[in-house]
């Protein structure tokens, strides 16, 4: 009983430690992947493990540094697969739809902007036709990558309703869509 307790206090201290160098070296790419496989070896934390992973990818990692997260994420996806036959791919399915939001989110802000930078360039004195063609060219293709996002996004959860109202705010008050975004 005392070694247990022992060694609770001593995995809480590593833990302490590890989040204590994380905030002082956000960027040091090997501690959070040593920090990943702490958690997911000694404190059986997977999804905080998946996190510290996907953290370690904004990085910007070397290549080797790469391999070692894949090869981690493979690892832990391959232990969820196995031993919760029932959730465990809806872990990582919602880790990916998670994944994909924060990108959908990012290309309905890009798309926002761009549109703003539009139509404030419009109401100058005398707006410079070819940088609204530019303009309205980048805006086309945001268009367009938001709705393949959105079509992604619909294809892997039909029922997520955050997803649903981004969508349908962007719709009517970038794209001034009120019918197709009230529905």
């Amino acid at each position: 009983m005392m070694q247990s307790e022992n060694n609770q206090l001593l995995l809480a201290q590593a833990k302490a430690l590890y989040l204590n160098g994380i905030r002082k070296f956000p960027k040091f790419v090997t501690l959070r992947i040593d920090y990943a496989n702490f958690l997911q070896s000694r404190m059986r934390d997977r999804k905080g493990a998946l996190n510290e992973l996907s953290n370690a990818e904004k990085a910007k990692p070397s290549l080797d540094q790469q391999f070692m997260i894949f090869r981690q994420r493979k690892i832990i996806e391959d232990e969820l697969a196995e031993g919760q036959e029932h959730g465990g791919m809806d872990f990582i399915a919602a880790l990916n739809f998670e994944n994909m939001f924060r990108t959908f989110k990012s290309l309905i802000e890009k798309s926002a902007s761009l549109h703003f930078e539009f139509w404030n360039h419009l109401m100058d004195d005398s707006p410079d036709l070819v940088r609204l063609s530019v303009s309205g060219a980048k805006i086309n293709t945001s268009i367009n990558a938001v709705e393949d996002h959105w079509k992604k996004l619909s294809r892997m959860s039909s029922n997520a309703p955050k997803a649903l109202k981004l969508y349908a705010t962007y719709l009517i008050e970038v794209l001034n869509d009120k019918e197709t975004g009230n529905e």
